[in-house]
């Protein structure tokens, strides 16, 4: 089970995780996730720089994070990946929906 740690840091939710992100843990992590989104008032940096292990699982809660933060007027973003969790968001070509540049100018879907 992954070690997820939530702060609130100004008017964003910081979330660091530590260990796997796999399809076992993929209930507390979305639910995890799902308490930042709601507790922070513009969004969630994400700290993925201590993962060990990422599979599509994961990526799927962090597709539907955003689409529900775009929708709530928050943006998600990745601040820190491990090498894993960078490839799998490279290999998939989402990078850049969890960039600080990116989100900046988003809007809902």
């Amino acid at each position: 089970m992954p070690v997820i740690e939530s702060r609130p840091v100004g008017d964003r939710v910081v979330v660091a995780v530590r260990g796997e992100l796999d399809l076992d843990a993929g209930q507390a992590f979305q639910r995890a996730l799902r308490r930042a989104l709601a507790c922070s008032v513009r969004g969630v940096d994400l700290d993925l720089g201590a993962v060990a292990f990422c599979d599509c699982s994961a990526l799927n809660i962090l597709i539907s994070l955003r689409h529900r933060a775009l929708a709530q007027g928050k943006t998600i973003v990745v601040t820190a990946a491990a090498p894993v969790a960078e490839r799998l968001l490279a290999l998939t070509g989402t990078r850049p929906l969890f960039s600080a540049d990116a989100e900046a100018g988003a809007k809902p879907e």
